[in-house]
């Protein structure tokens, strides 16, 4: 496990958490967290750690799966996700101006308890009142579209790459863009990734190539509910990627 292999290197080095921390420029508690497999990094976090200790990350030991395994998807919701390309600018602004309906809909999928207001205060970046653990889960939520988005505008798309549960998860970039997200979020999920920050990072690449931003409609969420428990269970992506292209619907009555 990564964690295990952190610490060694650390120990090795003779160098304690706070130290390590502040090299990094990564938080204490997230170090803890790493070297006790409480939470994986992602790959540039990782790499980042380990160089502050000399090393690299190609000595550590990360499990990987078959190279030949793909999860199945539904080609009429990829179909339907490449006819709602707009270009990359016009993507980004779109979604930066329906961030709230995207933080809602997500919050619905995960049962927060929170109102539309609280939602929209939130994305404008206000304190709110409410279940401390739900307006953190959407603060966290609303924070990843917008780094997801700032990232999209640069001029190659930031890689799919994400170490979960001591699993290497890497995008396929010989797919096409939209089978190549929608790939990813598949599998990131059969490993055991968080599901929307998972869909955050696909969506990145997504709107990079200037596709719209695909999330669970209000009115479907509790079939994507269903759909992730089939894709993490069994590897089968046909319902998760018929949720999300629904959404492109919801895209075209919006514009």
């Amino acid at each position: 496990m990564f964690g295990d292999d952190l610490r060694d290197a650390r120990e090795r080095a003779g160098v304690s958490i706070a130290e390590l921390a502040e090299r990094s420029h990564t938080s204490r508690a997230a170090i803890t967290d790493y070297e006790t497999n409480r939470k994986q990094p992602r790959i540039d976090t990782a790499d980042r750690i380990l160089r502050a200790l000399g090393r690299t990350l190609a000595p550590v030991s990360l499990a990987t799966e078959p190279a030949s395994w793909r999860p199945p998807l539904d080609v009429d919701a990829v179909a339907a996700i490449e006819t709602a390309r707009v270009g990359r600018e016009t993507s980004i602004a779109r979604t930066r101006r329906e961030t709230a309906e995207i933080v809602e809909a997500y919050a619905t999928a995960e049962r927060l308890d929170l109102t539309w207001g609280a939602i929209k205060t939130i994305v404008d970046g206000w304190s709110v009142a409410g279940d401390p653990v739900d307006v953190r889960r959407a603060q966290l939520i609303a924070r990843s579209i917008r780094q997801t988005l700032d990232a999209a505008g640069a001029a190659e798309p930031r890689a799919l790459t994400a170490v979960v549960n001591g699993s290497l998860v890497a995008d396929r970039p010989t797919l096409a863009p939209v089978a190549r997200a929608l790939d990813w979020l598949a599998r990131a999920l059969t490993a055991g990734a968080d599901a929307t920050l998972a869909s955050t990072r696909a969506n990145g690449l997504l709107v990079h190539h200037g596709y719209a931003w695909v999330y669970p409609p209000y009115r479907l969420a509790a079939e994507y509910r269903r759909a992730l428990v089939v894709c993490a269970d069994g590897g089968d992506a046909g319902p998760l990627s018929r949720v999300l292209a629904a959404s492109i619907d919801d895209v075209r009555l919006a514009s």
